[in-house]
């Protein structure tokens, strides 16, 4: 077991995330519901550390973590360069 929070976690307690309440943190901004991907291009390198941590939540750790991560973070990287160019 452990502590979490101030909450005692008894040992081998099952613990969840929501992927979409992690994705929608003060750290993002106001706007965490507008599909604004310049929120990426900061000179904060704190806060942009801060929203890959919480983004790195969706996507899980460990064992169970998304195959996929390394494809999809990829494309967002290219997103984020394509409409910056625009």
């Amino acid at each position: 077991g452990d502590v979490l929070g101030g909450y005692n976690i008894p040992g081998g307690t099952f613990i969840g995330i929501n992927s979409k309440a992690a994705q929608l943190g003060d750290v993002f901004g106001a706007d965490v519901e507008a599909f604004r991907p310049e929120r990426w291009l900061v000179d904060d390198v704190e806060r942009v550390t801060l929203m890959r941590r919480d983004l790195e939540l969706v996507f899980n750790y460990g064992s169970t973590k998304c195959l996929g991560m390394t494809v999809a973070c990829m494309e967002m990287n290219k997103v984020v360069f394509e409409v910056r160019g625009r």
